[in-house]
């Protein structure tokens, strides 16, 4: 069956068709969603008969409030896109919900508003078309993985103390995860597999692949939906970096290529690499030069670099480099059939706004195009295990240590500072604060540490 695209259903969907919709489906009350720069998801609720007015006016928001804008000039206007209307899989006290994924607008309602986070994924896509053609799709696959947590004595705790694909009863998790695979399906999210990870508490239910702007809607829905079923137990679902001191992190890895129409971009069975075509090749090249400088997008907190740097051993990634096989590489191609040929990005985590970091890896892939760029030789062996004199001789860097110098790769970083657009300047200024906010705080290790000085 041929899936249609978002663009054909958008097309498609009139105000008249979407209100039959929700009157067939009994909805009584609409969420109305959307995301600030930090990734943070907002709701509001309508009562479905202010569909029509809604439609056709919108509804105000505070700028301010979510952080875009300074608090003496913050109105704004969010609009429904048609084409996302899901019913949600519960229904409230209330009756029947539905939601949809807005756009932000000025405020006179019309205008897109360019610092919004899904407007410059649409502005990426855009650039990618007009430099590679108007089929062209990028097309994205997350490994969706998260912690549930249970709260006991006054302290946040993993809900299960299982490993890596174990089996109930010691994987606590596995019939809330078919739970919320359940739920998921009823709102068209497909998911394909569901395990315990690799440390207790934290799991992975992912869903199939496909084009970024609906991949990253997708992502906050899940989202919505796991945190949702899991408050119903008094569990918390989280996709926080590194909530714990003494076990490995939690990471997101995104399959990535492109695609026009059904022809793979990414696919050249006469590659010295892997399957991967010249495209590819170039497109991972971009990325690998941009790293330093896309981690402030894909890592985006404070957290995040706590998970980098850690003891050898662990998955998460320190340095740049890719390979096939090799799991201590920021940048992987999983062994597949020639028409699947793609790469992984194992550099990211859940805290990344994904309408961000898809029009990061966008613009910095494409720059790896436009300059004819090769990756280096992929390396097979465990990073960890090289000498600084053979990771030199290898090409591989060092990935930053924390958010501030993420930060000031991103300030020296003009095709970055490109993909964020007119929101660059307030997403630096949301970044560097929340480091400012981070360095004032005093810690229990500090107290350990020095209190005796």
């Amino acid at each position: 069956m041929t899936k249609i695209s978002r663009e054909v259903i958008e097309f498609m969907e009139t105000p008249s068709r979407v209100k039959e919709d929700l009157e067939a489906n009994g909805i009584q009350f609409i969420y109305l969603q959307f995301v600030d720069l930090n990734g943070k998801f907002y709701l509001a609720t309508i009562a479905a008969d202010h569909f029509d007015k809604v439609v056709k006016d919108g509804i105000s928001i505070d700028g301010y409030s979510c952080g875009f804008l300074e608090v003496e000039r913050s109105d704004l206007i969010i609009r429904p896109d048609l084409s996302t209307m899901q019913v949600l899989p519960w229904e409230t006290s209330t009756g029947k919900v539905a939601s949809f994924c807005c756009d932000i607008h000025e405020a006179d309602g019309v205008t897109p508003y360019r610092k919004d986070p899904r407007y410059l994924l649409k502005r990426a896509l855009g650039t990618l078309k007009s430099e590679l053609g108007n089929g062209a799709e990028f097309i994205v696959s997350p490994e969706l993985q998260f912690w549930i947590l249970k709260h006991e004595d006054g302290k946040v705790k993993p809900y299960d103390e299982a490993g890596y694909f174990s089996a109930p009863p010691n994987d606590k998790g596995t019939e809330l995860r078919q739970e919320m695979a359940v739920a998921l399906t009823k709102v068209g999210i497909s998911t394909e597999k569901s395990h315990h990870e690799t440390t207790p508490g934290k799991y992975e239910l992912n869903i199939a692949h496909g084009p970024a702007l609906e991949i990253a809607d997708t992502m906050y829905q899940y989202k919505f939906i796991v945190k949702n079923i899991a408050a119903k137990y008094g569990l918390t679902v989280s996709f926080m970096p590194k909530p714990f001191n003494d076990r490995a992190g939690n990471g997101m890895h995104f399959h990535q290529n492109l695609a026009d129409k059904s022809k793979n971009l990414f696919s050249d069975v006469n590659s010295k690499y892997f399957n991967l075509s010249d495209i590819a090749l170039s497109f991972i090249a971009g990325q690998l030069k941009h790293s330093r400088g896309l981690v402030a997008v894909t890592n985006p907190t404070v957290n995040s670099y706590k998970r980098f740097h850690q003891v050898a051993g662990t998955e998460a990634p320190s340095y740049i480099l890719w390979a096939q096989y090799n799991r201590t590489a920021l940048m992987r191609v999983p062994p597949s059939p020639a028409e699947a040929a793609r790469f992984e990005f194992r550099g990211a985590d859940g805290s990344m706004n994904p309408y961000l970091g898809f029009a990061a890896f966008i613009m910095t892939g494409l720059d790896g195009i436009r300059s004819g760029l090769g990756p280096p030789e992929p390396v097979e062996e465990n990073v960890h295990k090289l000498t600084p004199q053979s990771r030199v001789e290898k090409q591989i860097g060092d990935l930053p240590w924390n958010l501030s110098e993420a930060l000031d790769e991103l300030e020296r970083d003009a095709v970055l500072q490109e993909a964020l657009g007119e929101a660059y300047e307030r997403y630096l200024y949301l970044k560097r604060k929340q480091w400012t906010d981070y360095g004032r705080i005093v810690t229990g290790w500090e107290l350990e540490m020095y209190l005796d000085v």
